[in-house]
């Protein structure tokens, strides 16, 4: 289990980044959920031991970490969300430079480990090919390639699918949902969307605080029977808008359509219930006053 503990971080200003976050977390994988700016990579860099907390404790499975972030990097794998690599370095290669930068090899030798590392993550055949012709999923895939070395118990990934297509980003998933069965794997995400698809549990931040941690189906739950949508033009766009608590707010054939939240269950006219989903129930929580 990894246990955070009133975790707090203040830059000079003073800049409160963190502020006095505390949540469990347990085999699989677990979602942090927030807007740019809420505190989601300062946290990964504390737990990856590349930044120091003004406060606060970590724990994995009972042994603290914090003062000496060392004692646990044999059991931890980092994707930050941007890594750099040697362009014009082969896969195999590259990934043969990162393994002996951590240290890490295997009973059958640093070749034998790199291959069995390539082929789990589906990179095999393009090992020989230089590091400059892979798409954006390949070097997503050669960056957990490199995390998952040494089999982690932690494996910390932060925005992995920025930039990647949409195949990419599914077959990325996949791999993580497959090696979260044996491991802890915290995903850092602002998608709401990418969070309800992969993330059993998850916690919502703003501005360096932890508002909720919940399922997807206990936040849409919550909030069951109070979603109502409606397309609406002109005047009453603007005017709904401004009086309601409006979870969501996109066009459908050029034409508005806002989905409200109604705690008392009397929408405006010509507004229908619909199922909640996590998006609704994260912009309520992010909304202060509404958490919920």
């Amino acid at each position: 289990m990894l246990e955070l503990r009133d975790i707090v971080k203040i830059y000079p200003g003073p800049v409160a980044a963190l502020q006095g976050v505390s949540f469990s977390v347990e085999n699989g994988l677990f979602g942090l959920l927030g807007p740019n700016g809420s505190g989601k990579s300062t946290l990964m860099r504390i737990l990856a031991g590349l930044l120091e907390p003004t406060s606060g404790e970590v724990m994995l499975d009972g042994v603290p970490v914090t003062d000496k972030p060392q004692r646990i990097w044999s059991q931890l794998g980092y994707l930050p969300q941007d890594f750099g690599f040697y362009r014009n370095q082969t896969g195999e290669g590259m990934l043969k430079h990162l393994l002996r930068l951590k240290g890490v090899t295997g009973p059958k030798g640093l070749s034998h480990l790199c291959g069995e590392l390539l082929e789990r993550v589906n990179l095999k055949p393009a090992a020989k090919q230089r590091v400059k012709a892979y798409s954006g999923g390949m070097l997503r895939r050669l960056g957990i390639a490199q995390a998952i070395a040494g089999n982690p118990r932690l494996l910390i990934v932060d925005e992995p699918t920025a930039g990647l297509d949409p195949d990419e980003r599914m077959r990325f998933y996949r791999m993580l949902a497959e090696m979260a069965q044996d491991r802890i794997i915290l995903l850092s995400t602002h998608s709401v969307a990418d969070a309800a698809m992969v993330c059993p549990r998850l916690a919502i931040l703003r501005k360096g605080d932890v508002l909720s941690v919940l399922s997807p189906s206990e936040a849409c739950e919550k909030i069951e029977g109070k979603i109502f949508e409606g397309r609406v033009e002109g005047e009453a766009y603007y005017r709904l808008v401004e009086q309601e608590i409006v979870t969501q707010n996109y066009l459908v054939e050029g034409k508005h359509v806002l989905r409200i939240y109604a705690k008392d269950q009397q929408p405006p006219a010509g507004f229908t219930s619909v199922t909640p989903s996590l998006e609704d129930a994260y912009m309520l929580i992010q909304q202060e006053g509404h958490h919920a």
